[in-house]
Order: C-alpha cells, then structure tokens, then sequence
C-alpha cells in the first residue's frame, strides 16, 4: 500500500480504516503493519487470506472522520478542499481545486479553470489570502502571470 498519511501511527495494531467499494466503505481493523521498500505492508482482521486481499489490491483506504487529529487554523485536509471555489480577491471567477500537489516547501492547489484549463497555485500566504471551508471559497491575491 502506497501511504499518503505522514502520521506513523496511523497503522497501529486496533486502528481503523475504511475501505473504498463502489461509493460505499466497509470498516477495517489493523492487525499488524510494516514497512517493506517504501510501501507499508498491512493485515487486517476482516480479510483472511493473500486470495481476498488481491482482490482489493489499488482501492483507497481512508481514515474515518471521526478519527482524524485536530488541524491547526491554517492548515485543511485535501479531502475538505476538493472542489472548493477559486476566486480573486477582486472577485473574478478563477476555476475550482481538483487536486492538492503536496511539496516540502508549500503546497500547490491545482485548479480546473475555464475549458478545463489546468492552473497552479502556489500556497503561500502572499497569494492564498483566506480559506473558508463554510462559503466554499478560496481567495486568492495572484501575481502578475499567475493566471
């Protein structure tokens, strides 16, 4: 399994893990989990053998809401930013997140534009002014050829 989580203790023996199927989840419970050449290694209690486990081989595991550690005010799970709005702060319409590039310096959101022109933008606070889960809008103050 390819980890997208930076918390370690994510895969602990009893931690669980929702299991993607055709836009339902099934619960799943850790056993036991390791590391081997990059990828994490996991047996969990509901799939019995190597035969049942291939069958889910590339679905998604994700963490349950309810589960997630607390954010400081600044930061936001991917998942919450997918789709939002991106605006300027003048109000012109820029397009909507598609994806979260995640980098050790900042991250990057990836907005769907007009004709689903794909944009780049640079989270930093010179050009992300405000994040607002509620209204579902981004803000954004871009330089000049950003967009």
């Amino acid at each position: 399994m390819e980890a997208l989580s930076d918390w370690p203790g994510r895969y602990e023996p009893g931690r669980r893990l929702l299991l993607a199927e055709g836009g339902n989840y099934r619960s799943l419970t850790v056993e036991r989990s390791s590391e081997h050449k990059g990828k994490i290694l996991l047996k969990v209690v509901e799939i019995a053998d190597r035969e049942e486990a291939y069958k889910i081989c590339g679905s998604e595991l994700v963490v349950p809401e309810e589960d997630l550690p607390e954010l400081s005010q600044d930061e936001f799970w991917v998942h919450d930013l997918i789709g939002l709005r991106v605006t300027t702060e003048d109000g012109s319409e820029v397009g909507s997140v598609s994806d979260v590039i995640l980098l050790p310096a900042h991250d990057i959101y990836v907005v769907k534009g007009p004709e689903e022109r794909e944009i780049l933008i640079p989270v930093v606070s010179e050009i992300v002014t405000s994040v607002d889960l509620e209204s579902g809008i981004i803000m954004i103050n871009p330089p000049k050829g950003l967009l």
